[in-house]
């Protein structure tokens, strides 16, 4: 009878250093943030202004940007938290 190898443990996961990609990601971020919430603002007051809101499909329109704007900050905001946690994994191991 053979044996069946094992394959080995996984090693700890080591922290690693941003790629310079991941660098100018995180330094996009903050823009790219600003960018949404000033246009959800925007968009808010617009539905909050009755002229705006008597124009055919603009309340839909709207409301439908709206979500978009809110999912795709919530994927941006995750993302940071992911940069930021590896961007700070990586300073770590330079003070030790």
């Amino acid at each position: 009878m053979k044996k069946e190898k094992k394959p080995p443990p996984p090693a700890a996961a080591s922290p690693r250093k941003m790629s310079m990609k991941e660098k100018r990601e995180l330094e996009a971020i903050p823009p790219r943030i600003d960018a949404l919430e000033t246009e959800q603002r925007a968009l808010q007051a617009q539905l909050a202004d009755f002229t705006q809101c008597q124009k055919p499909g603009f309340v839909a329109q709207s409301k439908t940007r709206l979500a978009e704007i809110e999912k795709e900050l919530s994927g941006v905001l995750a993302r940071w938290e992911e940069l930021e946690a590896l961007s700070a994994a990586g300073n770590d191991t330079k003070s030790s």
